[in-house]
This record gives structure tokens, sequence and C-alpha cells, in this order.
């Protein structure tokens, strides 16, 4: 007999998304009861005002009729960033029962296909949740496709470029918008996960690593979606934060061992 497969709960923030989150939701719904994964998947909006947030509310309760592992929505009151929505979604997991083993999000942009996302999901039977944590990676390899803009493909080289020389972590790219990190771990850094927007994949990378957790990539495929909100005015505050997130965390010790890919 297989194994059972792992508790998750898929965490899906959304700051004015009603235009894209609705048919990827519904996809996403449908991509994940097929595949059989044992998640829980959760809207947060995060502040994005009354008029999106009934759309999200609308969206959430027409799915949840025929996916019932679509849980009801959280709607911030005010734009907290992704992180901040990723975060509040992680906090409330277990809050009617035993939490899950493994937490998640992905962005609702859709840059990430559902078919992709279940198997990422599917992936997480195969990982020790005692330590292991996944991050799909937009690396093009064989059976995996990446597309982007010139100017997203230059603006995101310099940002790994600048992550890798400051905080020296075991992960190609720290902001592709798909990770699971086991529960118990997240217990363990919660308290000092201060970052809620630009650098807040960094820093729960930085804290997961000096909480030797292991973080295993799995390449992914990716096309960027219309709507895109990365530019330049953009990039300058990723760096600001960057540069404020260094000055508080220290890296660790670089270790090529430590950054398995699958």
């Amino acid at each position: 007999m297989p194994p059972h497969p792992p508790e998750i709960l898929l965490v899906i923030p959304a700051y004015r998304e009603s235009e894209r989150l609705p048919p990827f939701l519904a996809e996403l719904c449908t991509a994940v009861e097929a595949a059989g994964v044992a998640a829980t998947l959760r809207v947060v909006d995060d502040g994005s005002g009354a008029q999106e947030s009934a759309i999200v509310v609308e969206t959430c309760r027409t799915l949840a009729e025929c996916h019932p592992f679509l849980a009801a929505p959280i709607l911030l009151r005010r734009n907290l960033g992704k992180g901040g929505a990723v975060y509040a979604g992680w906090d409330r997991a277990g809050e009617s029962g035993p939490p899950p083993a493994w937490l998640a999000f992905i962005d609702a942009d859709g840059a990430i296909s559902a078919s992709e996302a279940t198997r990422f999901l599917g992936k997480l039977a195969t990982l020790d949740p005692a330590r292991d944590c996944l991050y799909a990676v937009r690396v093009a390899e064989p059976g995996t496709e990446v597309r982007r803009s010139p100017l997203r493909r230059v603006l995101g080289n310099l940002f790994r470029f600048l992550v890798r020389s400051a905080f020296h972590l075991p992960c190609r790219d720290t902001q592709c918008g798909l990770k699971a990190v086991p529960s118990h771990c997240y217990d363990r850094i919660r308290e000092g996960l201060s970052e809620r927007r630009f650098a807040f994949d960094v820093d729960l990378t930085a804290a997961l690593v000096a909480a030797k957790a292991r973080v295993v990539e799995l390449p992914i495929s990716w096309e960027e979606s219309p709507g895109s909100s990365v530019n330049f005015r953009a990039s300058l505050q990723m760096l600001f934060a960057l540069v404020k997130l260094r000055l508080r965390r220290r890296p660790p010790p670089s270790d090529p061992a430590e950054s398995p890919t699958e």
C-alpha cells in the first residue's frame, strides 16, 4: 500500500488579483483534486479593498461547492505585502484541527501552471518533513521551460547575484513564487521573521538555513504573466530591502553540498 500523502496547506496570497485569480484558482482546484493531493487551499487577500475582496469571497464560495478542500479566504484589513499575506495564512494552519505537515504558498498570477503546482506538491511525499524545504526554481533544464521578458531576466539575474554575494544561501532562485516548508520548521523561526515585502523570501530562506533546514530545489516551468509588477522602481525597493536585511542577518557559511537538485 502506498504511503498516505502528507497534509499540506497551500496559501495563495493575492493583492488586486480579481482578473488573474479566478481562472487560476479554478484550474488549481481541479488539478489538486485530480492528482489526489491531500491539500487545503486558502486564498489570503492582502488588503485589496472592498470591491476586490468581494470578488475573492464569491470566487472561493463558488469553487468550494465542488472543491471542499478550498477554505474560506482570509481578508486582511490592510496591505501587509506578499510575505505578510503568506504568514497570515500559515499562522492559521491547524486552527480547526491538527496542523498540516507542510506549509506552502503559490503566487496567484498563474505564472506557474496548476499542473506544475501539483507536480511540486506531489514531490513532498518523497522528502524528509523533519528538515527538508522544497523550493521551485526557474532554471531551464530538460523537461522545463522558463519564459520571461528581457527586463525581468536582467533584473532577476542581478537580484540573484546580490543575494548570493550577500547571504551565501544554498538556493539558485529565492524569489520563485512556489515554496513549501515543514510546519515545525516554520514554528521554530516564526518569531524572527521580520521582512514582509520585497525580500521576504530571502529572510525566510536565511532563517530556515540558520535553523539547519535543507533547501531542496525543483526546477519548474514558468511563464511571466501579463500585469507583472516587476519594474525598475520595484527593483530599487527590493535592493533597499536587501540592504536592510543584510544588516540584520549574518550570512551562514557556504556549503554547496546542502543544495541538492531533484
